[in-house]
């Protein structure tokens, strides 16, 4: 057992009895040893064993059989760990990727994974860092902000990785594309001939990311399509929250609505409790309703992230994930 790591003996526990499972140390199907002779084997207390065994049940690595005992899962293949990370680089995950996240979530446990969710938000370490920390992942969903440095260190260690959203990386990386036009071309061009708005302002990030860039091009082309005027000042991009972006405009001119993408919300909410006498345009955000619960009060129009789209984006993410594991696996 490993009293340098910060984790209870427990855990430090199921984690070692993981990768015994993975090592063929028990192989699918075996019967394990008796909560007894595990505390005897890996000198830990017999209720340490036995919440070892239980988390590991509960994970669907271990099932227990009345009168019995205790097996391994059958349907688990020696070499893998039954465990995939779901990381978040310097970025809020928010209401969208904690969506993603729970689709993931309940499409892998169909496939006997866990997915582990990280990230590192306001936090003091690194990718590489939390890979190494969590070290017996059998392979990690990448999103927030990706860097060459992160895919070199994973191809270096030959760990198995999908990067899901909308970047611009060499085709070399395993990489899901989110189909941004399904959100915007089938939700705005209702909104703009229900409402015979004039012009949209847009409250966007600075664009160095290609799937803001792609949003913004697809919600101007849009517009336009429909006699709607988003050009100029309308256009907003910030490296902030959006707050001094809504205030310039708004001592200026009061658009029809405005549509803001990402965690801009919260330049608006500023602005809202800072200036609350000021007539504001009609307020537009995309998400995924079901987690945007309470706070539709504070927006006009949410434009729903269509599921038959995500569901495709999670489960192409998965397939590639999949194949990878594959090429792995029959490489040893």
């Amino acid at each position: 057992m490993d009293k340098n790591i910060y984790r209870s003996q427990s855990m430090q526990l199921a984690l070692q009895l993981i990768g015994d499972i993975r090592n063929g140390t028990y192989r699918a199907g075996e019967k394990m040893a008796s909560i007894r002779q595990l505390a005897e084997k890996y000198q830990v207390g017999r209720q340490v064993a036995l919440s070892a065994v239980t988390y590991l049940c509960k994970r669907n690595y271990l099932y227990t059989l009345h009168g019995s005992g205790t097996y391994v899962n059958p349907h688990h293949t020696r070499g893998l760990f039954y465990r995939l990370g779901w990381f978040s680089n310097e970025v809020n995950m928010g209401s969208g990727g904690a969506y993603w996240y729970a689709l993931a979530l309940h499409l892998l446990q169909k496939k006997d994974f866990n997915l582990i969710l990280g990230g590192n938000f306001e936090e003091d370490f690194t990718f590489d860092q939390w890979v190494k920390r969590k070290g017996n992942l059998d392979g990690v969903f990448l999103l927030g902000m990706i860097n060459e440095k992160m895919l070199a260190f994973l191809k270096k260690h030959k760990l198995p990785y999908v990067v899901m959203g909308n970047y611009n990386i060499s085709p070399e990386h395993p990489q899901v594309l989110f189909n941004i036009n399904s959100v915007y071309e089938r939700s705005l061009p209702e909104l703009f001939r229900k409402k015979q708005w004039k012009e949209l302002a847009i409250l966007a990030a600075d664009g160095s990311l290609r799937a803001d860039r792609e949003t913004v091009d697809v919600i101007r082309k849009t517009a336009a399509a429909n006699a709607v005027d988003c050009s100029g000042e309308l256009l907003m991009r910030t490296g902030g929250d959006g707050y001094e972006e809504i205030r310039q405009l708004l001592k200026k001119r009061t658009p029809d609505a405005l549509l803001i993408i990402g965690e801009h919300w919260v330049g608006m909410q500023k602005f809202r409790d800072r200036h609350p006498e000021v007539k504001l345009p009609e307020i537009i955000v995309p998400g995924h309703i079901p987690l945007i619960g309470a706070a539709n009060s504070k927006y006009d129009h949410v434009l729903e992230f269509p599921f038959e789209e995500t569901l495709r984006f999670i489960n192409d993410g998965i397939e590639k994930m999949m194949m990878q594991l594959n090429f792995y696996q029959n490489k040893k």
